[in-house]
């Protein structure tokens, strides 16, 4: 859902309140079921909508993700039987589940590793990307790695575009698993390592 300035406010509403009803049913779910099916639930009505778009939609301000962040929250809590003001990371953890800036991260660099490997993209989206060594002949620490140039933005809302998070987070991503097939890509996936970008 768009709106004239691309805050995304409307679309995270509209999210929220689906989650927000998710959240309802796991609730009353967790009581007669194991971890492993009350895991199963929250894939189902959950993720998929914090998952659907979210490279488009997850640079959004924090006030505006807030609600989002605070429902995930509180969905991990249901999960573990935990006090509503329990801190979550480590229930994250012990659920083996991403935070919403970790959905959003991987994502994008699902995004990253199709065009490193040449999957078919359309191309207005990988004529953005241009890698570190075609710019220069000369061997750098950055063109080793396989990174792609982080353009010189100006503005807040150039700052929330693929262009600008795709070089950003392939450079925090291991060289030995860049070019790994996806499937073993999503798997040996660092995102614990995002925490400082």
């Amino acid at each position: 859902m768009l709106d004239d300035s691309l805050t995304w406010k409307q679309h995270i509403a509209h999210v929220s309140r689906k989650l927000s009803n998710g959240c309802c049913a796991l609730s009353q779910i967790r009581k007669y079921s194991n971890s492993q099916m009350v895991k199963k639930v929250y894939f189902a009505l959950f993720y998929p909508h914090i998952q659907y778009c979210i490279t488009s939609w997850g640079c959004a301000a924090k006030s505006v993700l807030d609600p989002l962040i605070k429902l995930q929250k509180r969905m991990v809590r249901v999960m573990t039987f935990s006090h509503n003001k329990a801190s979550t990371m480590p229930l994250f953890h012990k659920l083996n589940l991403l935070t919403l800036n970790d959905v959003f991260k991987l994502e994008i660099a699902k995004v990253m590793h199709n065009i490193e490997n040449n999957e078919r993209l359309p191309d207005y989206i990988s004529k953005n990307f241009e890698r570190v060594n075609w710019t220069h002949s000369y061997n750098t620490r950055h063109s080793n790695k396989g990174n792609y140039v982080l353009p010189k933005i100006r503005t807040e809302t150039g700052k929330k575009s693929i262009v600008y998070w795709g070089p950003k987070i392939w450079q925090e991503v291991p060289p030995d698993i860049k070019s790994k097939p996806l499937l073993l890509f999503k798997k040996n996936m660092p995102i614990i390592s995002f925490a400082t970008i």
